[in-house]
């Protein structure tokens, strides 16, 4: 039996999911007393019904401690549809990936931006017809945005229903809109609850939990690198597909799929709950052109898939047929070569594909052109499936907003990810074990910060201990005066120095190096700018550093001339690019988090 998303029945009649960039709008959260509930919404009663808003402490508790319960009373009407709007500011708005319109192209019209919603229901709400609910998106320039659903008979289950979607019944912009048409912010969101029955009675309590948004995925990673490694994927890249754990038999049990792309290439990562050998057994079907009408309807989901990727191999898929026969490439880039929890791979986005299938590319639209997936692994026993899902191949930005900070070193709460999202590069007799600093950074222990454990032989001069990350979007550093990182020193070194490095998408690697400190506390270590650093594999990419694109960072400790070898454990947080320099027409820019 094919296993697939955990998504509700009702979000299947939405059409294939989109692969998403899913994050909670509004958790509820302030909601922790009736008299926090009353003050964080605004209630507009609408005819002769009326609301209270009270706190639902503990009423859903896998999503939090708190959510917002709604006491609704309508003694019904002649006229019906009356009800009652729930109004939740946001300030600042919550700024969006793209802009979305009623009449948008595909990657940006209203139906692929997604809200789902907790709900736990009352069963007064099954009174006549049943109740509508609507969500009213505000962008906050004069436009409303409808998600409608219509008689929900969510609204009269006594329990809990998870991420139910809204929209099922009408996705529009309201015809009292006055804005320019297009969402990208979210500035408030208000909640309808109507009762369409003209003379029915409601009376009944229901409560609102996590409302969620889904955006398309579309991520720009140029930085991303086939190599077996996940440091350039993990805490850069967001799930475009995530997958319920537990349900993949004998195989490889998806949790997650990962896209990305640059102009040459789709990036894909697989990751499993179990550790699993990429066996041949693995297969995504692409829908290049995002149309049904071409390609194979892949598992009966109602895709047109036009490519297979089945193990390492690439081949065509037709209306009529599985398999056409090989691409061109017939292979993709992948790793590891281990049983591993994570495997990516490369889909050359120039592939070509052979006589009998429909279009004669792989990805005819090229960056900038939405695409379906669905990926599936076939062992016997139970098979898993993720999607199918949408993703918008990115193009590349024309530029990109300076950042401050290169690396807060958030990603690394934990020795597991510590190690996941880190490479150790050192030369074969050195090492450099990383984890999570328990201490925490210079904030204190909630303060997120990364350990290393220097090694380094004695005997070897100048030999260093190497610790690498990579960035899978390039960040931007322009213009800096001062690249800084803050150390918590150790004793144990005597001598040694403290190599900064940075890499850029082109392969160039410039570093400089300082003292190590040596006192147990955390220090701000200056490197100076960029411009003063030295390249450190002469020949590698244009042999000039870009600072406008970082695709990664590495620290080293390296021996002295006297090659008295070191063992020393160290702390690292807030690598930031500085700029403090003032003149005129200049801007002031200070070191922030």
């Amino acid at each position: 039996m094919t296993r697939t998303l955990a998504l509700t029945a009702a979000l299947w009649a939405l059409g294939p999911l989109a692969a998403a960039q899913i994050r909670s709008l509004e958790d509820f959260e302030f909601a922790s007393s009736n008299a926090s509930a009353a003050a964080g919404v605004t209630v507009s009663p609408e005819g002769v019904a009326s609301a209270t808003v009270v706190s639902g402490a503990g009423a859903n508790a896998s999503e939090g401690s708190f959510a917002l319960g709604v006491n609704y009373v309508d003694p019904g009407s002649p006229a019906g549809f009356e009800g009652v709007r729930i109004l939740r500011t946001f300030s600042p708005p919550i700024a969006l990936a793209r802009g979305y319109t009623e009449a948008g192209v595909p990657g940006h019209a209203l139906t692929d931006l997604r809200f789902t919603l907790d709900i736990k229901g009352d069963p007064a709400f099954a009174a006549g017809a049943g109740a509508n609910l609507w969500l009213f998106v505000l962008n906050g320039q004069g436009d409303r945005f409808r998600y409608i659903n219509f008689t929900d008979p969510v609204l009269s289950s006594a329990t809990y229903t998870d991420n139910r979607p809204l929209g099922l019944g009408l996705v529009d912009r309201d015809a009292g809109s006055t804005g320019p048409g297009t969402l990208d912010q979210i500035a408030a969101v208000e909640l309808f609850i109507q009762n369409p029955n003209a003379s029915t009675p409601i009376t009944g309590t229901l409560f609102f939990d996590d409302l969620q948004v889904s955006e398309i995925a579309s991520v720009w990673g140029p930085g991303v690198v086939i190599d077996g490694s996940f440091d350039d994927w993990d805490g850069q890249v967001p799930a475009a597909i995530v997958d319920a754990s537990g349900d993949g038999g004998t195989g490889r049990d998806l949790v997650a799929v990962y896209l990305a792309n640059d102009a040459a290439n789709l990036y894909v990562r697989l990751e499993s709950a179990n550790a699993d050998a990429f066996d041949g057994n693995e297969f995504m079907a692409i829908d290049g052109d995002a149309n049904a009408a071409t390609g194979f309807n892949f598992l009966g989901l109602g895709l047109g898939t036009d490519t297979l990727i089945f193990g390492a191999s690439v081949a065509g898929q037709s209306t009529s047929s599985f398999n056409t026969g090989p691409a061109t490439p017939s292979g993709v880039d992948w790793g590891p070569f281990t049983a591993t929890r994570n495997i990516e791979y490369a889909v050359d986005l120039a592939t070509t594909l052979p006589a009998g299938t429909d279009i004669p590319q792989s990805f005819p639209g090229g960056p900038g052109s939405l695409i379906r997936v669905v990926t599936l692994d076939s062992n016997p026993g139970a098979s898993d499936t993720g999607g199918p899902g949408s993703y918008l191949l990115a193009t590349a930005p024309v530029s990109t907003a300076r950042t401050g900070l290169i690396d807060g070193m958030d990603l690394y709460d934990s020795d597991a990810n510590a190690v996941l999202r880190t490479q150790d590069i050192s030369a074969a007799s050195s090492e450099a074990t990383a984890a999570n600093r328990a201490a925490g950074g210079p904030g204190g222990g909630a303060d997120t910060a990364l350990q290393v454990t220097h090694t380094n032989p004695a005997g070897a001069p100048f030999i260093r201990s190497i610790l690498e990350h990579r960035i899978a979007t390039p960040v931007n550093i322009l213009p800096h005066d001062d690249i800084t990182l803050d150390v918590f020193g150790s004793a144990a070194l005597t001598g040694q120095n403290l190599v900064l490095g940075l890499r850029d998408v082109d392969g160039d690697s410039f570093a400089v190096g300082t003292g190590t400190p040596v006192s147990a506390e955390w220090n701000t270590v200056h490197f100076g700018p960029t411009s003063t650093w030295f390249d450190q594999n002469p020949g590698t990419g244009d042999d000039s550093f870009d600072a406008s694109r970082v695709a990664g960072w590495w620290i080293a400790i390296e021996e002295s001339a006297a090659g008295s070898g070191s063992t020393a454990t160290l702390g690292y947080d807030n690598l930031r690019a500085v700029l403090v320099t003032t003149g005129v027409g200049r801007a002031t820019w200070a070191a922030y988090r």
